[in-house]
């Protein structure tokens, strides 16, 4: 199985670390618990009680049933995502900055615009989201 990460992230590059604003912030409203959960020696953050009042769902019951035991949370300065067409033998990397990584969302996870209208509200930059496929 493969890991899907719904990277969202600054439109614009920006070499200000915004991180430590964007996880307080978040866990005041309620998107993450402030919990770090570990999962093969890696660090991640555990979603909150509000978590998927940030999402649209093709299944709203599946994911309120789920996020709990499945979704993990990374918030990173720096990042990258895959930028291309689906079976591009040479896709681009974007580089890019202040990013929430939102670990095993899915096909379920169908819009994320209450999500970067929260993170527009906290750094004053536009964010967009993106599916990285490991």
């Amino acid at each position: 199985m493969s890991d899907f990460i719904l990277k969202v992230f600054a439109t614009k590059e920006t070499e200000t670390d915004k991180t430590a604003i964007i996880k307080e912030q978040l866990t005041k409203v309620g998107f993450l618990t402030g919990k770090e959960i570990e999962f093969h020696g890696e660090h991640y953050l555990e979603p909150g009680e509000t978590f998927c009042g940030f999402f649209q769902f093709e299944n709203e019951q599946e994911a309120f049933k789920s996020y709990k035991k499945d979704i993990r949370i990374q918030i990173a300065f720096n990042s990258s995502v895959m930028e291309g067409d689906e079976g591009n033998d040479d896709p681009d990397f974007l580089d890019i900055n202040n990013v929430v990584e939102i670990w095993n969302a899915d096909g379920n996870f169908t819009n994320w615009d209450k999500l970067t209208d929260q993170l527009k509200q906290i750094t004053g930059d536009e964010y967009k989201g993106a599916w990285d496929i490991l």
